[in-house]
């Protein structure tokens, strides 16, 4: 699970190398990919499924939803799908996630937005922020989701 690109291929390439190594079959972005050149590095990356919502700074929407492959789902807002029988809501913005945790209605929630990496649990939901990846406030960051366990790690570059 990945969020808040700003375009940094350098470390979207690094983290998904890493992601790979780890065999994960779905990819998680969280927001903010930017630049619509952004999803063609998205594309290098074989996987069964990856899902994406969009952020405050994904300027061309249009070109985004153009380039994206066959295999991702991406949300304007919210975000809600199935991940091994568990209920999970992707939004952007942590405030919007907080929310959705007081509804009781999913296992997990993943958002962005502040780049700052937090793994916290509400009303026994697991939120989660992966953190960035390009690196703005500091170390680059990821996270990996371990369904069965409804747990993630979060991971520096």
């Amino acid at each position: 699970m990945i969020s808040d690109t700003h375009d940094n291929l350098d470390n979207l390439r690094k983290v998904l190398k890493r992601l790979k190594e780890a065999k994960i079959k779905i990819l998680i972005h969280c927001g903010d990919f930017c630049a619509p050149f952004v999803i063609d590095v998205l594309k290098e990356i074989n996987v069964e499924k990856i899902y994406g919502v969009f952020g405050n700074v994904d300027g061309d929407r249009f070109r985004i939803l153009e380039k994206k492959p066959n295999n991702m789902e991406l949300y304007p807002e919210l975000g809600e799908f199935e991940i091994d029988k568990r209920k999970i809501a992707l939004v952007h913005y942590p405030q919007f996630a907080m929310a959705l945790a007081l509804s009781k209605k999913y296992d997990a929630i993943f958002y962005g937005h502040t780049h700052i990496p937090k793994k916290e649990r509400i009303n026994g939901v697991l939120l989660l922020n992966p953190g960035e990846i390009h690196g703005l406030k500091g170390k680059p960051t990821y996270a990996i989701y371990y369904p069965n366990e409804n747990d993630a790690d979060v991971i520096e570059l």
